[in-house]
Parts: structure tokens; sequence; C-alpha cells
């Protein structure tokens, strides 16, 4: 019998082509394109998780428009953003 999870937690791993997409104590992964109808693909799965955490990976770039989308389907309360130059503000509300 599988174990229902209280919190759900979801980690993106970005690339220039794809988004691999984990949570936190299921074995099944999912792909989606990195491109306008893999992020709303993407958006619409997460969505139904409701999670309690989601974590975007830094990648050069390439995950600024995903979190974009992200930040338009659901209410970020916390984004920090660690590529920034030096000396610049980490925490962005």
């Amino acid at each position: 019998m599988a174990t229902q999870l209280a919190e759900i937690f979801v980690g993106i791993d970005v690339s220039k082509d794809g988004l691999d997409v984990a949570v936190w104590g299921r074995t099944k992964a999912w792909w989606f394109a990195n491109d306008t109808a893999g992020w709303a693909d993407l958006v619409a799965r997460v969505a139904g998780w409701t999670p309690a955490l989601l974590v975007v990976e830094a990648s050069g770039g390439w995950e600024l428009p995903l979190v974009a989308e992200l930040a338009a389907g659901f209410a970020p309360r916390y984004t920090r953003r660690d590529s920034l130059p030096l000396g610049a503000p980490k925490d962005i509300a």
C-alpha cells in the first residue's frame, strides 16, 4: 500500500530542451518540453498536486520563462536568486 504524503515537494531540473520533474517520495518522474506548451502542461499537472514547496534549478537563464509561467499560475510566497552579482540583494519577495 502506498503512503499518502501530507505535503508535496516538487523539484524541477531545467535544461535547454526539457524539464525533468520529480516529487519527493514518488518513484515516477515526468518530462516536459522547455517551451510554451511544456510550461502550460507542467503548470496544469503541478496545480493538481498543490505542492507545499516547488524548487526550480537555476540553469543559466533557461529557467526564467518557466518561473514566469509558474508565477502566473500560482502565487509564489518567496523566491531566492543565488545567481545575482555580488552585492545584489538575494531575497526577492
